[in-house]
């Protein structure tokens, strides 16, 4: 029992929703349906019009809130001087809404057939880092597919067919987009706030007594405070090369290629937990495993890059397998950019499927670990190399997630992680020192899980 209203509104694909939560909106039309629920989370529809059967996915709302300190007063009593502004969702929306717009318009004034043009815009966009980059950072979203998908439901709207009137509609959309925007802007300007590191136990972070930052008299300049910090994370980063730098390379030798595997045929295997009752002694010899690709799917893209660190009882490390490996293809710009891996790089390199077999070699008899393991073990299975049997394997993602509460940590990337436990490293996305990395993180979770260090174990 109780008041309720709701109301709305549709135009083409796109429809407001307004009720006592607020307001929301959805996008599409037959067969397919993207909602964004007035009181937070998502509904995507998808069925096969005429046949009954559909598929609904519902998104919560993410009810996690980053601690954060207040924003010092301002010169105008503690308010910002953009208070008064929209907020940044409503913004969003409203930007939404007109990138959307502006794309349906603009096809009405396109030449038949138009199925065509749309074919071609989509081709050329899709591939282009820079604009999901745009999209993404323009409006804070992680995943600028729905802003793509948006735009595609309205260029097949149809509801204005006067040219004079989409010339004239868009340029008041593009003078409002671009006073939202700078609006948006100064919101975040005025009212942005200093997040609060995350809390690590002292047992834990790196940064014990003897290496933390000096206290300072109230005299001494932020800048010096800066700077001591800068020159402690210097040395660690530094510390952490030398160690990398110190561990032994394997020679490895070349073979002819092998044949590539289906995925189908990839062995089952579980990833395993570490609890107090775990026998740490169990866990070596340990390999750490990691590569770097072109791409995400592993039947159709390739490797570049491979590297796997073997560590014995006390997490000694013994030997390090790394090597760059020559894909079939260009790497793509959006992998040079976060690996920092080029084609001149790998210009002289051989093929992963040449060293397939002395990578399971390298593996074979050692458990496995990794952080999202699951993606490398497909990738090297994928291209001709062997799991080894009768192992246990070991992700630093799923131990993370059983360890670390989310309401302690943005998220669980290996980088967010090395932050959290005070691993300071300068080549992060390059397979060895990811797989170092790893091994540090792996560390911490298992004292973490069993306030056992894994230094003190022995045979």
């Amino acid at each position: 029992m109780g008041f309720r209203f709701r109301k709305s509104f549709g135009a083409g694909p796109f429809r407001i929703n307004l009720s006592k939560s607020g307001i929301g909106y959805s996008v599409g039309g037959k067969g397919f349906r993207y909602t964004k629920k007035a009181g937070g989370g998502t509904r995507t529809t998808a069925s096969i019009p005429g046949t009954g059967i559909s598929y609904v996915k519902d998104s919560k709302k993410d009810t996690k809130k980053t601690p954060f300190k207040a924003a010092p007063p301002t010169s105008s009593g503690g308010r910002s001087s953009g208070s008064g502004c929209l907020g940044p969702m409503t913004v969003n929306i409203i930007l939404l809404l007109l990138v959307a717009f502006m794309g349906w318009a603009f096809l009405k004034m396109l030449p038949q057939p138009r199925s065509i043009w749309i074919a071609l815009a989509i081709a050329l966009a899709l591939p282009v880092p820079k604009l999901q980059a745009w999209i993404t950072r323009t409006f804070q979203i992680t995943t600028p597919w729905k802003i793509l998908f948006a735009v595609v439901f309205f260029l097949f709207g149809g509801l204005v067919h006067n040219n004079l009137i989409h010339f004239l509609v868009i340029a008041v959309l593009v003078i409002v987009g671009v006073i939202l925007f700078k609006r948006k802007q100064a919101v975040q300007e005025d009212t942005a706030i200093e997040p609060i590191m995350p809390q690590r136990s002292e047992e834990s972070c790196m940064l014990d007594n003897s290496a933390s930052i000096p206290k300072t008299d109230e005299s001494e300049s932020v800048d010096q405070k800066f700077s001591d910090i800068k020159n402690k994370m210097d040395l660690m980063a530094e510390a952490f090369e030398s160690e990398l730098n110190s561990i032994p390379r394997v020679d490895i030798t070349l073979s002819e290629p092998v044949q590539k595997h289906y995925l189908k045929d990839m062995p089952s295997y579980d990833f395993s937990n570490i609890t107090r009752t775990t026998r740490l002694d169990s866990i070596f010899p340990l390999v750490f495993l990691d590569v770097e690709t072109t791409g995400f799917a592993p039947s159709k893209e390739d490797i570049v890059e491979v590297s796997a660190i073997k560590f014995d009882y006390g997490m000694v490390p013994v030997s390090c397998f790394t090597t760059l490996c020559k894909p079939r293809k260009p790497i793509p710009a959006a992998a040079s950019a976060v690996n920092h891996i080029t084609d001149d790089m790998v210009a002289d390199a051989p093929e992963f499927r040449q060293i397939a077999p002395a990578l399971t070699e390298f593996l074979s008899g050692c458990h496995l670990c990794g952080h999202n393991l699951d993606f490398d073990l497909r990738f090297i299975f994928a291209h001709g190399a062997e799991l080894p049997v009768g192992t246990r394997f070991y992700d630093t993602l799923d131990l993370a997630q059983l360890t670390i509460k989310k309401a302690d940590i943005d998220n669980y990337k290996l980088e967010t992680l090395c932050f959290y436990y005070g691993v300071w490293r300068r080549n992060a996305h390059r397979s060895l020192s990811d797989c170092l990395a790893t091994a540090k993180v792996f560390t911490h979770l298992v004292y973490d899980k069993t306030s056992r260090h894994l230094d003190e174990v022995s045979e």
